[in-house]
C-alpha cells in the first residue's frame, strides 16, 4: 500500500496546478508552493480536508522508497483527561447501567425502558438526561465499550482565534522573532499592535480590529514549534545540539572492538614547581573502550592537540602499563585493559586526519572512523566521561577553573596552583585505576574492570608482537635524496655507513622515504632491498647541538637562525641560535601574559610520556637545594694573629 508523510519535497496535484511541501513553520502550519511561485500556509486539517476530498491527489513520484513509514501509537485512555472530565464520563456510565441490568447495555432496548429504568433508581436530587441525550450515550458505549466515548465531546472548546488577527502575528513573527538577531516577545506584540492600526486606517469605525492582548501573543509564542523556532534563532546545529535525541548508541559487542579517542584541556591551571610560575590549563588526549567504558590511556601536554598527541595516546592503549605503575607505587590497583583495537572513533580535527595518524592506523590494521562534523552524539561516551573526571576530580583540585566564570567567582586559580604536568599524571592515574574503574556505572550496575574482565574470558585481543617497534612507528614520514654527506633535513645532516651502502646500489642518488620522530638525533630510514628500517644518527659534528633537543624548539632555533640571516645578512651558529632562543624561551616563562609563559612551556616539551623513566622534577630541584645546603664551606687562613689596620675619618 503505498503511503506518505509530511516530508519536504511531497507534492499535491489540484487539476494542472502542483503544490510541493517546501517546509513546517513554527506556527505548526506547512508552507507550500506552486509552479508560479504563489506561496500558501495550510494547517494539518487543511490539508487533510483537500487531500479526503479528491480536491488534492498526492504525485506518488514524490513519495520516498523507504522514507515514509506510520509511527504507531496506544490509543488515549482516561487518564489523559482532566479530573473534571474524567468524573463526568464515570457518571454517564453509571446512569447507563442503572438503566439496564445488564454490563453491557443492549442497543435494541426500548428507550422508554430505559428512561423508566434510569428514573426509577436515580437519587432524588440528580438530574435525569433527555431522552436523546441518554440514547446517544447508549449508541457511542455500546459500539465499543469504552469509557472514553462518554468524555464530554467539548474538551477542546474554547473562544475561537480571530483568524485575522492571527495572520498579522504570523507576519511579525517571521518579521522579527524568526532572526538571530533574537528581538525579545515584547517585540512581536509591538509589531502586531502596529500592522493592526495601519490595518484600521484604511477600514470604517465599525470594521475595525481591536489589537490581541500581551498575554494573547505570549501565549501565542508560547504554542509554537520550540525547535523550529530555535532553528530559526540559533541556527540549526545549536538546536540539533539542544533537542538532540538519545535513543541509541553505537554497537559495540565486544571490548576493543570500538574505541573512541578525543582531546579536552583540563580545567586546571598547572605550573612549573621549579619556577613557581604558572603556565596555564594543558590540554589532555585519552581513549575510551565502549564497550566496557574502561579508559585505555592519555597523554597531557601543554601543547596544543597535533598528530604526535593522539600517536602517543594510541601507544599507551597498545602497550602495557607498567612503567607507568612503577612510577607511582600508591596505585594500589592494575590496569590491564590494552592491545590492538578493531576500530578507532575519533571527529574531523585536523589532526586527526594526519597522514601520520592514517598511516599509523593503517599499519596496525586498525579501521580508523570519523564522526559527523560538529556532532559529538556520535561518540557520547567519551564526551560523557569528560564531565565525569571534571567532575569528580579536577574541580576538586587546587587551581582548578570549574566549568564557567560563573561557578568560579572570585576564586583565582592561578594564585592557587600548585601541580604541574607530573602531579596531573599521577592524579589522573590513581583516579583512573583506583577509583573510575572500580567504580559500577549507573546504567550497567557493572564497573569497568569487572566488565573488561568478564569479556575478556570470551574476546580475542591482538598485541603487538614487538614491544620497541610500537615506538618507532610513532614518526611522521617524508623523503630525501641521499648524498654523500647523507640526508639533509631541517637543516642538520643524517649520515652513517648503511645510508651510504643504500647509496651505492644505484648510480643516481637515490631517494628514500624516512621517519621522523620529536627527538631529533636520528631518523629512520626505510631500506627497500632489506625490507627495514635503518636507524642513522646525526652527523658529529652536531651531536651536542641535539643533546635534550625536541623537534618544536629545533624548528624555533632554525626560524630564528634564517630570520637572523635576513635582518644581518649574517649567518648564526646553531649553537649560537640556540643560545638566544633558550634566554628568549626562559624570558617568556617569566612573561606576564600567561599564553606567552605557556608557549614557553612548550619549547621545553614538557608532557606526560616524557615523565616515564625519568626522576620527578620537584625531586631534582630538592636535589639541587640540598647539594647548595650541604656544600663544605672552603676552609680559609688563619690570620688569627694579623695586625688589623687603623682607619682615620677625613
Amino acid at each position: 500500500m503505498m503511503r506518505f508523510s509530511f516530508r519536504k519535497g511531497l507534492r499535491f496535484q489540484e487539476g494542472q496546478k502542483t503544490w510541493t511541501l517546501l517546509r513546517k513553520l513554527p506556527t505548526h502550519k506547512f508552507q507550500l508552493e506552486d509552479e508560479q511561485g504563489s506561496i500558501t500556509q495550510l494547517t494539518h486539517n487543511e490539508i487533510f480536508e483537500r487531500w479526503s476530498e479528491k480536491t488534492w491527489v498526492i504525485d506518488e513520484a514524490s513519495l520516498g522508497i523507504n522514507g515514509n513509514v506510520f509511527y504507531l501509537s496506544a490509543p488515549r485512555d482516561l487518564s489523559t483527561f482532566s479530573e473534571r472530565h474524567q468524573q463526568t464520563a464515570r457518571r454517564r456510565l453509571e446512569l447507563l447501567r442503572k438503566a439496564s441490568t445488564k454490563e453491557r447495555i443492549d442497543v435494541e432496548e426500548t428507550l422508554p425502558a430505559v428512561q423508566g429504568n434510569v428514573t426509577q433508581n436515580l437519587d432524588v436530587d440528580e438530574k435525569l438526561p433527555h431522552r436523546a441525550t441518554l440514547y446517544r450515550w447508549r449508541s457511542r458505549y455500546a459500539a465499543g465499550g469504552d469509557i472514553v466515548s462518554l468524555v464530554d465531546r467539548r474538551v477542546r472548546a474554547g473562544r475561537k482565534r480571530n483568524q485575522v488577527t492571527y495572520r498579522f502575528f504570523e507576519d511579525a513573527l517571521n518579521a522579527v522573532y524568526l532572526s538571530q538577531q533574537k528581538m525579545p516577545k515584547t517585540a512581536v506584540y509591538e509589531e502586531v499592535c502596529l500592522q493592526v492600526d495601519r490595518f484600521n486606517q484604511s477600514r470604517p469605525q465599525e470594521g475595525q480590529l481591536t489589537p490581541p492582548g500581551r498575554t494573547t501573543v505570549f501565549n501565542w509564542l508560547k504554542a509554537l514549534d520550540a525547535y523550529l523556532v530555535d532553528v530559526a534563532r540559533l541556527g540549526k546545529a545549536a538546536a540539533d545540539k539542544r533537542y538532540r535525541p538519545a535513543i541509541g548508541s553505537a554497537p559495540a559487542e565486544n571490548i576493543m572492538q570500538r574505541i573512541e579517542i578525543d582531546h579536552t584541556p583540563l580545567d586546571v591551571m598547572a605550573l612549573d614547581k621549579t619556577t613557581m610560575v604558572c603556565f596555564g590549563r594543558p590540554w589532555m588526549t585519552y581513549a575510551r573502550c565502549r564497550s566496557s567504558g574502561a579508559i585505555l590511556g592519555f597523554y597531557i601536554s601543554f601543547s596544543t592537540p597535533s598528530a604526535m598527541s593522539v600517536l602517543r595516546c594510541l601507544k599507551q592503549v597498545l602497550l602495557p602499563k607498567t612503567a607507568l605503575l612503577l612510577r607511582y607505587p600508591d596505585v594500589k590497583g592494575d590496569w590491564p585493559m590494552h592491545g590492538i583495537p578493531y576500530s578507532v572513533v575519533c571527529d574531523n580535527g585536523m589532526e586527526l586526519h594526519a597522514q601520520a595518524v592514517e598511516a599509523w592506523c593503517l599499519d596496525y590494521g586498525i579501521l580508523l572512523s570519523y564522526c559527523v562534523a560538529r556532532d559529538p552524539g556520535m561518540k557520547g561516551g567519551i564526551e560523557r566521561s569528560f564531565r565525569t573526571i571534571n567532575d569528580d576530580l579536577i574541580h576538586k583540585l587546587p587551581g582548578t577553573t570549574f566549568s564557567n566564570p560563573g561557578q568560579r567567582g572570585d576564586y583565582e586559580a592561578e594564585k592557587q596552583a600548585v601541580l604541574d604536568i607530573d602531579d596531573l599524571n599521577h592524579l589522573i592515574t590513581k583516579w583512573i585505576v583506583d577509583v573510575y574503574h572500580n567504580r559500577p556505572h549507573r546504567e550497567t550496575k557493572e564497573s569497568p574492570l569487572a566488565s573488561w574482565t568478564r569479556q575478556l574470558k570470551t574476546t580475542l585481543i591482538e598485541y603487538p608482537a614487538n614491544p620497541d617497534a610500537v615506538a618507532m612507528t610513532i614518526g611522521e614520514v617524508d623523503q630525501r635524496t641521499v648524498f654523500h654527506y647523507g640526508i639533509e633535513f631541517e637543516g642538520l645532516h643524517y649520515n652513517n655507513v648503511a645510508l651510504q651502502q643504500i647509496r651505492r646500489r644505484t648510480e643516481d642518488p637515490p631517494k628514500v622515504a624516512f621517519k621522523y620522530f620529536d627527538e631529533v638525533r636520528f631518523i629512520q630510514v626505510w631500506d627497500e632491498l632489506e625490507k627495514s628500517y635503518v636507524r642513522v644518527e646525526v652527523r658529529p659534528r652536531h651531536a651536542d647541538y641535539v643533546k635534550d633537543l625536541n623537534r618544536d624548539t629545533h624548528r624555533a632555533i632554525r626560524a630564528h637562525q634564517i630570520r637572523c640571516l635576513k635582518d644581518t645578512k649574517k649567518e648564526l651558529d646553531l649553537m649560537q641560535a640556540k643560545r638566544e632562543i633558550y634566554d628568549i624561551v626562559d624570558a617568556l616563562k617569566k612573561d606576564k601574559k600567561m599564553r606567552l609563559r605557556k608557549l614557553g612551556h612548550v619549547m621545553t616539551n614538557v608532557n606526560s610520556d616524557q615523565l616515564l623513566g625519568q626522576p620527578k622534577a620537584l625531586d631534582q630541584a630538592m636535589k639541587k637545594q640540598l647539594r647548595l645546603a650541604i656544600k663544605p664551606p672552603v676552609e680559609l687562613d688563619a690570620g688569627l694573629e694579623d695586625q688589623l689596620p687603623m682607619f682615620e675619618i677625613s
